[in-house]
């Protein structure tokens, strides 16, 4: 008797603890190879009220906020988010300095994010102001890198592959057999404003003081939208299992002024799968 009773306590005490393992029931091929982004059943959900950034001040013109997350509570830190603050050095007008964002998310090897390759076009748009004097004109010359022509007639500059985070909304699905891959770098960008280098030419060299600036607006085309919360999607690959799940983030401006990037909440799901997305 006294061993029965020890064995069906252990028996109780191994049905409660936390397992990626099920047993299906006969008959069944249960798979969990889908999700829904917002969808909470059958998801370990953290939700982010409040984050205390790790903030550092490199020099007078550069500084940035970090911070590292753990995606499934086993202890260990699966991605980060660094959000570079930087002044631009070349800015004219010292009393309201132009200030310029690098916003990257990383990995750790276990967490591949739902990213997708796309043909990335630069083209190469140019613009010219030219203001007559007494003496001699002041001209300024404005050539934009973008990703999409603002005029017919800008010719395309280069083209290559570019592997970009999928951005998704409520609602949308993730599917363990979409592309997923390491951070590259070892990042991914979220957010990366436009970089402007002014400069100056010599009246003694072209008969007329030049201004010129160049400014690499095709950044814009993959950034996250600011002030509205997006999905990215991840595939979680420990061993010979996976789960799928997702980080909400919204990038926002916080109480110093620097545009930073804000995680509202990470999911991931309860039960594992094998390489073809049935439940172990």
């Amino acid at each position: 008797m006294k061993k029965t009773l020890l064995f069906a306590m252990a028996l109780a005490v191994v049905c409660i603890m936390p397992s990626c393992g099920k047993d299906p029931k006969p008959g069944e091929e249960p798979t969990t190879n889908q999700i829904t982004f917002g969808d909470y059943e059958g998801m370990d959900v953290v939700i982010y009220d409040n984050i205390e950034w790790e903030y550092f001040e490199l020099n007078s013109d550069m500084s940035y906020y970090s911070k590292e997350f753990d995606v499934n509570g086993d202890g260990t830190n699966d991605f980060s988010i660094v959000s570079e603050v930087s002044v631009d050095p070349n800015s004219e007008d010292l009393n309201h300095p132009r200030y310029m964002y690098n916003i990257s998310l990383h990995s750790s090897s276990n967490l591949k994010f739902h990213s997708q390759t796309v043909l990335n076009e630069v083209y190469y748009h140019v613009d010219s102001t030219i203001y007559p004097t007494d003496s001699i004109p002041l001209i300024y010359l404005d050539y934009r890198l973008t990703c999409n022509k603002l005029l017919e007639s800008d010719p395309l500059q280069e083209s290559y592959n570019l592997d970009v985070l999928v951005q998704h909304e409520k609602d949308d699905m993730l599917n363990s057999d979409d592309s997923f891959m390491s951070s590259p770098y070892p990042y991914f960008v979220l957010y990366e404003s436009n970089r402007e280098f002014p400069y100056l030419l010599n009246p003694e060299v072209t008969e007329a003081t030049v201004y010129v600036s160049e400014v690499l607006a095709s950044v814009e085309c993959y950034n996250l939208p600011i002030g509205e919360a997006a999905y990215i999607g991840f595939k979680y690959i420990e061993e010979s299992t996976a789960r799928l799940g997702w980080i909400k983030i919204i990038i926002e401006y916080n109480v110093n002024g620097d545009l930073i990037a804000r995680p509202l909440e990470t999911a991931i799901q309860t039960e594992c799968m094998d390489a073809r997305g049935k439940m172990l």
